[in-house]
Order: C-alpha cells, then sequence, then structure tokens
C-alpha cells in the first residue's frame, strides 16, 4: 500500500472538503491501494544484483496501481545502499515516473 501523512492542517482542512460527487479528498486517498510484483527470471539480472557494489542503483519495469492508470511508478533498488553511509544494507524506493496532464 502507498501510505500518505498530512504535512499540515491545510491538508486536514482540505480532506473535509467534498469534490462535485460528495467524495473527500480522505476518501481519494484511501483508494490507491495495490500491489506490484517485481519477478527478476532473468539470472544474470538476479546476478547482476547479487553482486552489486556501492551505490550502484537497478530500475524495475514501471506500472501502475489501482483507478488511477495514468499514473507511473517505478521501484529503484540499491543493493548494496545508496550512499556509503548504508553500504551493505538493502535499499528500495518508489518513485514516481509521470502524472496525466491536469492531474
Amino acid at each position: 500500500d502507498v501510505v500518505y501523512s498530512n504535512v499540515n492542517d491545510d491538508i486536514d482542512a482540505a480532506n473535509d472538503d467534498a469534490d462535485a460527487d460528495g467524495v473527500t479528498h480522505d476518501q481519494q486517498l484511501r483508494t490507491l491501494n495495490g500491489e506490484y510484483v517485481w519477478r527478476m527470471d532473468d539470472p544474470s539480472e538476479v546476478q547482476a544484483i547479487q553482486n552489486a557494489t556501492g551505490e550502484s542503483d537497478f530500475l524495475s519495469p514501471f506500472f501502475e496501481i489501482a483507478s488511477y492508470p495514468m499514473i507511473k511508478w517505478c521501484l529503484k533498488l540499491y543493493p548494496n545502499g545508496y550512499n556509503s553511509e548504508n553500504t551493505g544494507k538493502l535499499n528500495c524506493f518508489l518513485r514516481l515516473v509521470s502524472v496525466p496532464p491536469n492531474f
């Protein structure tokens, strides 16, 4: 699931306002859930990830989740840390790739 948190009181106030269909901002955010499985069937890709040196990164294929098919995401994987402080740790980030015009 994609988790959203309110960063200020203005967002909290906006959650109480309904759109033209009577759906609140908070209700819209709750529809953004789903799952994505990044399958790695290519043995050379798996080996490259296993042997990754510091700050090497790998991108998943782009994907869409839930009821917003025009929003594209990908996962960015750092199998050996994304910087020197995280060497030896797996870091994985969800990246927003694109949104539809007028979103």
